[in-house]
């Protein structure tokens, strides 16, 4: 397992926002279209969860005003990174979509959280090592990154789902 830590890009922008921005206390946040809870979901389009409470708590003690626009992840990275629809994006990671920050400049906030990055095997499979892990249920957009290799060999094979809760029931 490594640590890794997601960073925002919230705190950061609002301390290095050009004067314009700086003016206006009303903000959009692009936020991730996946059920990731208690990390972050929605109901309807109400953006809920960890994220919220801590997005919702930054923007108190600033006085500012966060509206939230829930995208599905390839359109929230364009919009995020080419388009101008968005003040802000939650969460980011320099390692995600790199491709798509050439020559974009972003500025992020120290990290919100840190987690572990693991997997979750049936009770029978435990111990009985990496040599028998032939598939990867994963969040639609999120990186294996301990596994790449393993997944580019065609050792292990990836599927994706946009629930959390559904991905736990295919397990």
């Amino acid at each position: 397992m490594k640590m890794l830590q997601i960073a925002c890009v919230f705190s950061c922008c609002m301390a290095c926002a050009d004067a314009s921005l700086a003016q206006s206390k009303v903000y959009t946040v692009g936020v991730e279209d996946l059920e990731y809870y208690p990390q972050y979901s929605h109901k309807g389009d109400e953006y809920i969860g960890f994220g919220r409470e801590i997005l919702d708590a930054f923007a108190k003690s600033k006085g500012y005003t966060f509206h939230y626009k829930i995208l599905p992840l390839n359109r929230l990275f364009f919009e995020a990174l080419k388009g101008n629809s968005l003040d802000f994006q939650y969460p980011d990671n320099a390692y995600w979509e790199a491709h798509l920050r050439t020559g974009v400049k972003v500025h992020y906030s120290k990290p919100v959280m840190p987690f572990i990055d693991g997997v979750i095997v049936h009770p029978d499979h435990k111990g009985r090592g990496i040599a028998h892990f032939k598939v990867l249920g994963t969040m639609t957009g999120f990186t294996p990154w301990n596994y790449l290799d393993l997944i580019k060999n065609k050792q292990v094979q990836v599927f994706e789902n946009d629930s959390f809760v559904s991905l736990l029931k295919q397990a």
